[in-house]
């Protein structure tokens, strides 16, 4: 919340006027949920890689590294997306959800996802972004049929 923000829920306070301020706090309390969202998958998917780049460094035999190349790529490609790029406030909320219904790793759940799509491409972040998005798009309608 800025400065600007919080002087005018002041203001607000100060006329009386309660239900701009609730409504003012609700909005806040909105982008401060979407924030923690979106904070927390990249905080996750980069403790992921970093835990799964370790164990390939720390335990994988040269014959491992080379026949899961395609394996450590992906990952590798799933992690700088999230380094770099954005996603929608509700496909981070989608994807928080998605991690909360597993104990598996996000990074794993997304890459596991990836093999299982035939028009799933890593080529490039738009077109990772738009695969994301796709999976996105499915865990909801999971989410609203479990509702």
């Amino acid at each position: 919340m800025t400065n600007d923000q919080k002087i005018e829920i002041l203001k607000e306070i100060i006329s009386g006027n309660l239900e701009n301020v609730r409504t003012m706090c609700e909005q806040f309390e909105w982008e401060l949920r979407n924030d923690i969202n979106s904070t927390y998958i990249k905080e996750l998917i980069t403790k992921e890689f970093k835990e799964f780049k370790e164990d390939v460094l720390a335990g994988w035999s040269r014959t491992e590294m080379f026949d899961r190349a395609y394996e450590i790529h992906t990952k590798t490609e799933i992690a700088g997306f999230f380094e770099n790029c954005e996603l929608t406030d509700e496909q981070y909320r989608i994807l928080a959800h998605a991690k909360a219904k597993t104990t598996t790793d996000l990074i794993n759940v997304l890459y596991d996802c990836y093999l299982n799509r035939e028009d799933a491409c890593i080529c490039n972040y738009r077109n990772i972004k738009q695969w994301i998005g796709r999976f996105c798009e499915k865990r909801k309608e999971l989410e609203d049929n479990e509702n």
